[in-house]
C-alpha cells in the first residue's frame, strides 16, 4: 500500500438491507479520485498498473439494457424472502434440500439470490419484467465505468455468494434459476477474477488518466480477499473476521471440476476456478456492540471495555443467543432471536457486553468444529494440517483485545493478529498481482499470537453447551414444524 493514499467513504443499508446503487457509485468515484489525487502530488508518482476490487457479498441489483441500474442493491441483510426461502424448502423436500445445497454451496436462505427473486416475482412483478439483466454490484460498478451493458462479466467468486452457481460446473444452475422463477438469459456471462478489461468511457477516462490502458480486473467477494490479505491460502489457518458481521473461512484447493463435499451447515464460495473458499458467517458480530453501545447505560464509555476485559470467563451467569437479525451458520434459521437468560437484579452492562462477545465467539467456533471436521476430509489429504491456528481479521478482533482472548480460549486455538491494516484491500493487491504474473508473498508479519486458557476453554465448553440447549429449546424446538432441517 502507498503510504498516505488510503481513501474512505461510507454509506448505510436501508432499514430493509438494500442499498443505492448511484450513492454507491458516486462513493466509488469520489474515492479512486482522491487517491489517484493523493499519487499526483508526491514527487515521483508511482505508475498504477492495474485495478482490482473486492465488494461485499451478497449484493446484486436489475439493470435495463444499456445497464443502467433499475432497482436498489439487495444484500445478504434483506431478510424480506423469509416465508419464500421456507416455501423453497418445503417445496424441494429435505433429500432434494440437500442436493441443492451440495450443488451450489449454499443453503435456501434469505442472504442468497433464489428466495429473493422468488419474492420480487410476486410483490413487484414489473421491476423482473423490466430488468434486462440482474448483475453483482462490482461488476455493475465496473461495467458502468466501462460502459458495458449485458455483456460485463461476472466473476466466479462474486457469482457463488448468488447461491446461482453450480460451483462443480461453473456455470448457471439451472435448477435454481428455475426456482426462484429466474430466467438464465437474465444473468450475466461468467468468468474467472483475472480476466480483466479496459477501455474507461470517456468522462471516466478523463477524470482517471493514469487509468485509461491499465486492465480493471473482475470483482472478488469481501470475504475472499479478507482470506487472502491476511495470508490465509490455504487449510493450515482459519480466518476468522468480526467486523459488523462475523465470520470463520479457510481455503481448499481443487484441480478441474472437483469440489468438496461439503459438512453440514457450510458454505462453499470461490476465490478463483480452482480455489474455494469454505466456512460460515453470523449475520451479527460487532453489529452486537453496536446495538449494546445504543441501549445499555454506558454502552459507548470506553471505560465499560476495560470492565469487560477485566471479567473472568462466563462469570456473568448469562446465556445469550446473537441473533438480532436471524441466524446464518451453522442452523440457517432466518427467523431466530437474540434471547438472553440468567438476568437478576445484579446483571450490569458490562455483563450483558461480556455475554454478547462470548456469545458470538461461541457460536463461530461451533462453525470452525464443522471446519476442522471437514479440513481432515480424505478428499484433501494434504488439508491434514496438526498446527491448526486462527488468523484474526476485521474492525472488532483489531481493536479489542479481549475479543482475541475470548476467541483463543473459546476454541482452543492460537489467534494470530497480523500486521496488516487493511487486510480486504490487501487481499485484492495479491490476487491482481498474481493475475499479472508478479507473486507476491501472501503470508504477514504477525503482529501478535494470543494462546488459549486451558481452563478458560473448559469453562466456554461448558457454556458452550448450555448455549446450545438454548438454542435448540428457543430455535429448534419452537419452529420444528414451520422450518424443516436438512439432514446430511
Amino acid at each position: 500500500m502507498v503510504e498516505g493514499t488510503l481513501q474512505r467513504e461510507t454509506t448505510g443499508m436501508s432499514p430493509v438491507g438494500t442499498m443505492d446503487p448511484v450513492e454507491i457509485e458516486e462513493k466509488t468515484v469520489a474515492v479512486i479520485s482522491r487517491c489517484l489525487e493523493t499519487l499526483r502530488a508526491r514527487p515521483n508518482p508511482p505508475q498504477v498498473i492495474a485495478v482490482g476490487m473486492d465488494c461485499f457479498a451478497m449484493s446484486w441489483l436489475a439493470i435495463d439494457h444499456s445497464g443502467t441500474a433499475i432497482s436498489p442493491v439487495y444484500t445478504y441483510a434483506d431478510a424480506r424472502s423469509a416465508p419464500y426461502a421456507q416455501r423453497l424448502r418445503e417445496e424441494l423436500g429435505d433429500a432434494q434440500n440437500q442436493l441443492m445445497w451440495n450443488k451450489t454451496g449454499t443453503p435456501v436462505h434469505t442472504s442468497y439470490a433464489m428466495p429473493q427473486y422468488k419474492r420480487l416475482l410476486q410483490e413487484d412483478p414489473a421491476q423482473c419484467r423490466a430488468a434486462a439483466q440482474w448483475r453483482t454490484l462490482g461488476a455493475h460498478l465496473v461495467g458502468t465505468w466501462m460502459g458495458r451493458a449485458t455483456d460485463m462479466p461476472v466473476s466466479f467468486s462474486e457469482a457463488s455468494w448468488t447461491g446461482l452457481l453450480d460451483r462443480r460446473a461453473l456455470t448457471w444452475h439451472g435448477e435454481a434459476c428455475g426456482l426462484a422463477g429466474l430466467p438464465i438469459h437474465k444473468l450475466p456471462p461468467l468468468a474467472d477474477y483475472d480476466e480483466a478489461v479496459t477501455g474507461l468511457q470517456q468522462r471516466y477516462a478523463e477524470r482517471w488518466p493514469e487509468l485509461c490502458d491499465v486492465p480493471f480486473f473482475l470483482a472478488v467477494g469481501d470475504g475472499a480477499a479478507a482470506n487472502v490479505g491476511t495470508g490465509v491460502v490455504d487449510s493450515s489457518a482459519i480466518c476468522v473476521t468480526i467486523g459488523t458481521s462475523a465470520a470463520a473461512r479457510t481455503v481448499l484447493h481443487s484441480e478441474g471440476g472437483h469440489a468438496p463435499q461439503l459438512s453440514p451447515g457450510l458454505w462453499d464460495y470461490r476465490i478463483s476456478r480452482h480455489r474455494h473458499l469454505v466456512g460460515g458467517a453470523l449475520t451479527d458480530g460487532g453489529s452486537l456492540n453496536a446495538w449494546f453501545g445504543r441501549t445499555v447505560v454506558g454502552g459507548t464509555d470506553p471505560q465499560l471495555w476495560q470492565e469487560v476485559a477485566a471479567m473472568p470467563p462466563d462469570s456473568h451467569g448469562l446465556t445469550m443467543l446473537p441473533f438480532l437479525s436471524g441466524e446464518r451458520a451453522p442452523g440457517y434459521r432466518g427467523e431466530a432471536h437474540c434471547t438472553i437468560t440468567g438476568i437478576h437484579p445484579g446483571t450490569t452492562p458490562a455483563d450483558m457486553v461480556r455475554a454478547g462477545a462470548e456469545a458470538v465467539t461461541m457460536r463461530l467456533t461451533e462453525v470452525m468444529d464443522v471446519m476442522q471436521l471437514m479440513m481432515r476430509s480424505p478428499w484433501d489429504p494434504a488439508s491434514v494440517q496438526p498446527q491448526l491456528r486462527i488468523v484474526a481479521s476485521g474492525g472488532v478482533l483489531e481493536n479489542l483485545p479481549v475479543m482475541r482472548t475470548i476467541l483463543a480460549d473459546a476454541s482452543g486455538l492460537p489467534v494470530d493478529m497480523p500486521q496488516c491494516a487493511e487486510a480486504t484491500s490487501r487481499g485484492v493487491a495479491v490476487l491482481v498481482l498474481e493475475a499479472l504474473h508478479t507473486p507476491v508473498q501472501a503470508e504477514l508479519e504477525v503482529a501478535s499470537i494470543t494462546l488459549p486458557d486451558p481452563t478458560a476453554t473448559k469453562v466456554y465448553a461448558s457454556a458452550k453447551q448450555r448455549q446450545n440447549a438454548l438454542y435448540n429449546y428457543h430455535v429448534i424446538a419452537s419452529s420444528f414444524t414451520s422450518m424443516p432441517t436438512i439432514p446430511w
